[in-house]
C-alpha cells in the first residue's frame, strides 16, 4: 500500500510545490530553501544529531521545554529541528538562535526521505503529537519516537480507513508516549504494539510565561485594573462573534480591552480591518503602542504572556469546527477559560479543566456573552 501512497504523492508534488509558491506571494519565506523540501538538507559534519520535528508554531512552543532540557542534559549532542512552516522556523530562531540547526521537513517522498536521513545521519528522530508520515517512518535509519502523542476519535477513524498504511507505520515506531490513556487506547486499536506505548502526560503543561515579558506587555498595552479579554488562536468566523460580544461587554465594562490573537498571524491585517470596520480603535502588537479598544496580536511566541494579562481567556478553533487549540496555555496562568464545543483535539485537557471548574464550554454567541458577563462580574474572585 505504501507503493500506491508514494505514487500518489509523486503525482501531487507539483501541486504541493505550486501551493508553496502561491503562499510565497504573501510570505516570501515559503520559497526559501526549496531544496530542503526534497531532502537536500545541510549535511552532518560532526557528532550524529538528534532530529526533532515540530510542524509549526504550536508544536515549537510545546517543544521548547524539551529542547532546553536536552541542551542542559546533553550539550554535546547537536540538535536539528525541522518545521513545515516559516512561522515555526521564525519562532525557533527567536527562541533558540544558533543553539539548534533548523531545516524544513521534506515532502513525504521515499527519495526525499532517504536523502534526508543520509545527509543528517541522526541518532534518533523525535516526532511531536500526530506528525506521522509513512515514508518518514519507513525510510528511517534510526529509532523514531512519537512524543506528546495525541489522537482524537475523529483522526483515529481516518487513520483506520488506511490500515494497510497505518499499522505498519505504528509498528515501526520505537515508542509512542501519549498525552492520555484515551490517546494510548486509540493507537493500540490501530495496531501499535502494547509494549511500545506509554502515557506520559502533556508537554504543553511544562510551558511557562516569562515574568519580564508579561510585565513589559502590561506596561505597553494595559492600564491598571483594566479588564482584558484575550482570545487566542482564533479562526475566520470567530473574530466577528467576539467583536459582537465585545460591543455588549463594553456597555458594562467600558475599560475592557479585547486582545485578538489569530491562529495564523498572516491574518493579522484582515482581523485588524474587521475590528476597524466594527468601529473600534485598533492597534497591532507588531507596531508602536497606541490607544486601542482592540489589540491584534500579529507577533510570534507571545500568546502565553498575553494570557497572563487576561481577566478571561477564550481559546479559539472551538466555536468553528477546528478541534480547538491549547487549553493548558491559559490554564497555567490561572485564568478562567471559555471555549466552544469543538474541542476534539484536546478532549483529555478539556475534560480535566471542566471538572476542575476552570473551563466553561459555550455553544453559541449568546452563551458566550452570558458566560463572559458572569466571569467579568466575578473577576475579583480570582485575586481573593
Amino acid at each position: 500500500m505504501r507503493v500506491l501512497y508514494s505514487a500518489l504523492l509523486y503525482c501531487l508534488t507539483p501541486f504541493a510545490l505550486a501551493r508553496l509558491l502561491w503562499r510565497s506571494w504573501r510570505e516570501p519565506e515559503y520559497r526559501a530553501r526549496l531544496g530542503e523540501r526534497f531532502g537536500f538538507l545541510s549535511g552532518n559534519s560532526g557528532a550524529p544529531p538528534l532530529w526533532l520535528h515540530a510542524v509549526s508554531v504550536g508544536e515549537v512552543v510545546a517543544a521548547l521545554p524539551l529542547i532546553e532540557a536536552l541542551r542542559e542534559a546533553h550539550p554535546e549532542v547537536p540538535l536539528v529541528v525541522s518545521t513545515t512552516t516559516p512561522s515555526g522556523a521564525g519562532l525557533l530562531a527567536a527562541r533558540c538562535g544558533d543553539r539548534v540547526h533548523h531545516v524544513y521537513m521534506p515532502f513525504d517522498l521515499p527519495g526525499a526521505m532517504r536523502r534526508a536521513y543520509r545527509r543528517l545521519e541522526p541518532r534518533a528522530l523525535v516526532l511531536l503529537e500526530t506528525e506521522l508520515w509513512p515514508n518518514l517512518v519507513a525510510e528511517a535509519t534510526c529509532p523514531v519516537l512519537l512524543l506528546n502523542a495525541r489522537l482524537s476519535a475523529r483522526s483515529a477513524l481516518r487513520y483506520g480507513r488506511f490500515a494497510g498504511l497505518t499499522a505498519p507505520m505504528l509498528q515501526a515506531l520505537t515508542h509512542i508516549a501519549c498525552q492520555s490513556h484515551a490517546d494510548a487506547d486509540r493507537f493500540l486499536e490501530l495496531g501499535a504494539p502494547r509494549a511500545n506505548v506509554s502515557v506520559c502526560g502533556n508537554l504543553k503543561a511544562e510551558q511557562r510565561s516569562d515574568a519580564a515579558a508579561v510585565a513589559a506587555l502590561r506596561q505597553r498595552w494595559c492600564r491598571a485594573e483594566q479588564h482584558v479579554l484575550v482570545a487566542g488562536s482564533t479562526h475566520d468566523g470567530e473574530e466577528s462573534v467576539l467583536l459582537s460580544v465585545f460591543a455588549t461587554l463594553r456597555e458594562r465594562h467600558p475599560d475592557c480591552l479585547l486582545v485578538l490573537a489569530p491562529r495564523h498571524i498572516e491574518r493579522g491585517g484582515t482581523v485588524a480591518r474587521l475590528a476597524r470596520d466594527a468601529g473600534w480603535r485598533v492597534a497591532r502588537a507588531s507596531a508602536a503602542p497606541a490607544p486601542a479598544d482592540v489589540l491584534v496580536v500579529d507577533t510570534l511566541g507571545e500568546l502565553a504572556s498575553f494570557y497572563a494579562l487576561a481577566t478571561v481567556a477564550y481559546v479559539g478553533g472551538s466555536l468553528v469546527e477546528r478541534g480547538g487549540h491549547n487549553l493548558l496555555e491559559p490554564a497555567l496562568q490561572g485564568v478562567p477559560i471559555v471555549a466552544g464545543p469543538h474541542l476534539y483535539n484536546f478532549t483529555a485537557a478539556a475534560q480535566a479543566l471542566q471538572a476542575a471548574g476552570a473551563l466553561r464550554i459555550v455553544v453559541n454567541e449568546q452563551e458566550l456573552l452570558a458566560t463572559l458577563q458572569t466571569l467579568f462580574a466575578a473577576a475579583g474572585l480570582r485575586e481573593s
